[in-house]
């Protein structure tokens, strides 16, 4: 089982999840709420770059889980991808996925300004 680990900084507090081989429709305000999804794209709120770094987990593994369940929805990929992206379209971190619809559990260690994301891929 794959499992890929990025600590980082996080442009702007907000990361997206979303096939980056796709056109994506993004939420239109992501300030309207921390966890936001359309059809093919999700945004999480993280701890603003100014107080530190985020850890983004994306994961085929149960046991990397822990922390709130914020997600557990199928979203688009077809391009076979799934991954972390900043708010300026910049790729953190992919990983291949089987199909065009893909099951996403995303946990967060704080329901608001979490410094700890994992998406875990079923």
């Amino acid at each position: 089982m794959t499992t890929l680990k990025n600590r980082g900084v996080v442009p702007h507090g907000v990361v997206f999840i979303y096939d980056p081989s796709a056109i994506i429709d993004a939420p239109e305000d992501t300030g309207l709420g921390p966890v936001l999804n359309t059809k093919n794209c999700i945004s999480i709120w993280t701890i603003d770059e100014d107080q530190g770094d985020a850890l983004l987990v994306l994961t085929e593994s149960e046991e990397e889980i822990s922390g709130h369940l914020v997600f557990d929805e199928f979203i688009e990929t077809p391009g076979h991808k799934i991954g972390f992206n900043d708010s300026g379209v910049n790729i953190i971190s992919e990983m291949n996925v089987r199909d065009d619809r893909t099951r996403l559990s995303i946990y967060t260690n704080d329901q608001m300004y979490p410094d700890k994301i994992v998406c875990l891929i079923h």
